[in-house]
C-alpha cells in the first residue's frame, strides 16, 4: 500500500522485480490493495477467504497488520515484510538500511561544513521515517552538533506544514542544509525555498530520498539515496519461493544498503557574513 506516501515509484521498482523472480521460476503474483474508507479487513479478500495463495508478500506497509498476520498463521501462509523492518524480530523481512542510508547522506552535508541541519518529512508513526530520522540524528550527534527541536518537522512522504516551514527559515538559527524524507517533498521544499528568495544550494543544501526517476531533471539535479527497490523484489520473491518450498533461508532478515548520489542541489556551506 503506497497510497499517499510519495514513494510509490520506489514500490513500482520493486514490484516489477518480485513479479520478474517469481515468473521465471512459474510463480504468479496477485496484486491486492488494502480497502479504502472502509473497515473491512484485507483478509476479507476472497484469495484468502478461499485459501488461493501459499505466501503474502505485503510491500509499503508501515506497520504489521497483526489481525491479518494471525489469520496468515492459521493458514500457514509464510508472509515477508518488505521496505519495512517490524519490530518482532520472527518476521521475516527484507528492507532498504534507512537508518545508514540517513546517516550517509547526513554525513555528506556534514563533510560540505554544514552544522545547521534540519530533517523535513514522514509521518510521526511512520517506521521507514523514523529510522530516517535516527540515522540523521546519530550522525549530528556523533559530530557534537546541536539539534534545534524546531528543526525537526513531520508531515508525511508528500508534503509537510508550509507554515512551519517559513517559520524555520525565518528564524534565527535558519538550517543551512535540509535532509527530506523522500524526493518529493525535497522537490517541493526547492520549489518553496526558491519561492522564498533563497537559492539551492547556494543559500540552502537540499537532499532527499529514493532517486525518484525525476530526481536528475529537476532543478538543480537533486542529491538523493539510491534505494535498493528491485533487490528487494528479488531477495523476497527468493525467500518466499524457499519457504514455499519448506526450505530454511540463510538468513530471514536483509538489509540492503543504498547508494548516496551526489548531484548539484548539495554544495559547501555558505561562508557567515
Amino acid at each position: 500500500d503506497t497510497r499517499d506516501r510519495g514513494y510509490g515509484s520506489v514500490m513500482v521498482e520493486a514490484l516489477s522485480a518480485l513479479v520478474a523472480k517469481a515468473g521465471e521460476n512459474g510463480f504468479s503474483c496477485n496484486l491486492i490493495t488494502p480497502p479504502a474508507h472502509t473497515d473491512e479487513p484485507l483478509t476479507a479478500h476472497p484469495v484468502f477467504q478461499e485459501r488461493l495463495v501459499e505466501g503474502v508478500i505485503a510491500l509499503g506497509w508501515e506497520h504489521v497488520d497483526q489481525e491479518a498476520l494471525r489469520i496468515f498463521e492459521e493458514q500457514r501462509l509464510p508472509f515477508i515484510a518488505v521496505h519495512m523492518e517490524p519490530d518482532d524480530a520472527s518476521i521475516p523481512c527484507v528492507t532498504s538500511d534507512d537508518l545508514g542510508n540517513a546517516y550517509k547522506l547526513t554525513e555528506h552535508l556534514c563533510q560540505g561544513g554544514h552544522t545547521r541541519l534540519a530533517f523535513v518529512g514522514g509521518p510521526p508513526a511512520g517506521d521507514v521515517a523514523n529510522l530516517r530520522i535516527e540515522g540523521f540524528r546519530l550522525c549530528l550527534e556523533e559530530r557534537g552538533l546541536a539539534l534545534s527541536p524546531n528543526h525537526i518537522i513531520r508531515g508525511d512522504y508528500a508534503t509537510v506544514d508550509w507554515q512551519l516551514i517559513d517559520g524555520l527559515f525565518n528564524g534565527e538559527d535558519r538550517p543551512t542544509a535540509v535532509v527530506a524524507v523522500s524526493d518529493l517533498v525535497a522537490a517541493k521544499l526547492v520549489a518553496w525555498l526558491k519561492e522564498h528568495g533563497l537559492r539551492v544550494p547556494d543559500d540552502v543544501s537540499v537532499a532527499g530520498f529514493d532517486d525518484d526517476p525525476l530526481a536528475g531533471f529537476l532543478d538543480p539535479p537533486l542529491t538523493t539515496i539510491r534505494t535498493t527497490a528491485a533487490r528487494q523484489g528479488q531477495h523476497a520473491a527468493q525467500m518466499m519461493m524457499d519457504l514455499i518450498a519448506g526450505k530454511t533461508p540463510q538468513k530471514t532478515r536483509v538489509t540492503l544498503p543504498g547508494d548516496l548520489v551526489i548531484r548539484r542541489s548539495t554544495a559547501s556551506a555558505p561562508r557567515p557574513g
